[in-house]
């Protein structure tokens, strides 16, 4: 609460923003806090991570998949020669 005072007072000296409420200082600073984590590009850092882990996964069970699929089909040709 104190960083508020202080603030509001360093405000204060700004002729072009001297009149603003302490209120309306303190719900900017809440505002500029909330986003303060992306700046230089944090919020598309994570952005990226989250597309390159989405895409990685995609590839990785479409493997899978494929895998599995290539497993089945050899076991149903063991199967298949078995009762012939």
């Amino acid at each position: 609460m104190i960083l508020v005072y202080i603030i509001v007072a360093a405000v204060r000296g700004n002729k072009s923003v001297a009149k603003a409420t302490p209120s309306e200082v303190e719900n900017t600073m809440k505002l500029w806090l909330q986003y303060a984590a992306d700046c230089d590009g944090g919020r598309q850092a994570r952005r990226r991570r989250a597309l390159w882990l989405q895409t990685t996964m995609e590839q990785t069970l479409m493997f899978l998949i494929k895998a599995d699929i290539v497993c089945i089909s050899r076991l149903t040709n063991t199967v298949s020669s078995v009762q012939a």
